[in-house]
């Protein structure tokens, strides 16, 4: 789904396709019985890639991973803490 819920879905990229096919087969081998939802943002911005993650978390999930590739600055934590903008 996306990140608002719906099915219009991102549109399909070489770069996040082989990573979210390793993703979704790491998680399904670790825990076969789970039910796993697949949310995507429809860019790599951090604001899109944030609200994916709020979204995926109002499902009430036992949890959320994902992988992002970025550089890092000294204020990240503040700035994209999804955790803290959505306790």
């Amino acid at each position: 789904m996306n990140q608002s819920g719906g099915t219009s879905y991102p549109r399909a990229t070489a770069g996040w396709s082989e990573e979210i096919s390793v993703d979704l087969d790491m998680v399904s081998a670790i825990c076969p019985a789970c039910n796993i939802v697949l949310v995507g943002a429809p860019s790599a911005s951090m604001s899109n890639l944030a609200a994916a993650v709020r979204y995926a978390k109002s499902l009430d999930p036992a949890a959320v991973t994902n992988s992002y590739g970025a550089g890092e600055f000294s204020t990240e934590t503040t700035t994209y803490d999804v955790t803290s903008t959505t306790s």
